[in-house]
């Protein structure tokens, strides 16, 4: 159970006027400021960024282990460490747009002493920017041993789901449909290949990264066997990069017998015509987008002879009419258009006539 603490910030300084003498009264000693270019500013504007569950996330900008209780007040400390305003806040919108309106000069401080509970009942009493800051360092710690421990459970011993390599847009689909599985042991199944391995999380500094190492694995360890930094990840997914490469990670916990896991569709040819098929592109757009984990609802997919037919969206085949392929091995190229953004992602799909005699 992820420690959550609660605080709450007691604005009690009340400002006077605007006279010379008030700005004297009101100028702050330099540990009571958090400067803009400080770490602890930065962890406020994560704090800020921060939404109810996503504590099962891996944000890169986002810390989740502490929650205000809001309303806070803040004051607005100019160059001169003079508090100028006092701001009510009331969310964590509010916050984080607060923060990002801040002139360049301007600086921030918060009122202590601050009244804090962890979720197990023990009250805190924090009295300055250094416990702060210390609180906020233990709870991160403690989030990543926890984040740690999920990702390295995920092959656990009575786990019944399974792993397996998606599709990306960014890099190579080599090994598309590679699956990871493990009661205890994190295993690899590809085509032929059946080997074993490990699946271990890791921190550097700030980053999580996932270390995969698998035995006799052949091209497919060249490939998956490095130190890949965690991009995102939750219950149904891990997005993961290596230099220029892209690794995704689809999780799937019924009978892998009737999904789809690879783009190359083969059928038997044709008596009269060896080598040649027959093709219906349309039977094949709900496994494309399965492998894309798309809704059939929300996409539309449409086929191309030409990668330059499939950029201008131009001479669409139809995809419910048979088609006969040319080569052995035929490539088609495949829009996907997101019907609510009416953003289009292209991949290309191999066609097959095979002898099945």
């Amino acid at each position: 159970m992820k420690k959550a603490i609660y605080l709450l910030i007691a604005s009690i300084l009340i400002l006077h006027g605007c006279t010379n003498q008030d700005l004297d009264d009101n100028k702050l000693a330099v540990d009571e400021i958090v400067q803009k270019d400080s770490e602890l500013f930065e962890q406020l504007k994560k704090v800020a960024a921060s939404e109810p569950g996503d504590g099962d996330l891996i944000i890169d900008d986002q810390i989740s282990c502490i929650s205000f209780v809001y309303p806070i007040g803040i004051y607005t400390v100019d160059s001169q460490g003079i508090a100028i305003n006092l701001t009510a806040l009331y969310s964590n919108q509010g916050l984080s747009d607060f923060l990002d309106s801040l002139s360049p000069t301007d600086e921030i401080s918060i009122s202590y002493p601050i009244e804090s509970n962890l979720s197990n009942g023990t009250a805190l009493n924090i009295t300055n920017n250094e416990e702060l800051k210390e609180s906020i360092d233990t709870c991160i710690e403690e989030q990543k041993e926890e984040i740690v421990s999920a990702c390295n459970g995920i092959f656990a011993a009575g786990e019944v789901c399974y792993w397996k390599v998606g599709y990306t847009f960014e890099g190579s689909n080599d090994f598309l449909g590679a699956e990871l599985d493990g009661r205890g042991v994190t295993s690899l199944e590809y085509g032929t290949l059946n080997t074993t391995g490990t699946w271990n999380a890791l921190f550097i500094e700030d980053d999580l990264f996932i270390n995969l190492n698998f035995l006799n694995a052949g091209a497919a360890g060249d490939y998956l066997n490095k130190n890949w930094k965690v991009i995102e990840y939750n219950q149904e997914l891990f997005v993961l990069e290596n230099e220029n490469d892209e690794l995704i990670l689809n999780r799937y916990c019924t009978s892998d017998g009737d999904d789809c896991f690879n783009l190359t569709f083969e059928e038997c040819e044709l008596d009269a015509t060896p080598g040649v098929a027959e093709f219906v592109l349309g039977d094949y757009t709900s496994c494309i987008l399965e492998i894309l984990r798309y809704d059939e609802d929300d996409y539309e997919v449409s086929y191309f002879l030409s990668a330059a037919d499939s950029q201008n969206e131009v001479n669409p085949l139809d995809d419910q009419s048979v088609y006969n392929n040319t080569l052995p091995e035929e490539e088609i190229f495949v829009n996907v258009l997101n019907l609510e953004s009416n953003e289009i992602e292209r991949l290309s799909i191999a066609l097959i006539a095979n002898d099945c005699e």
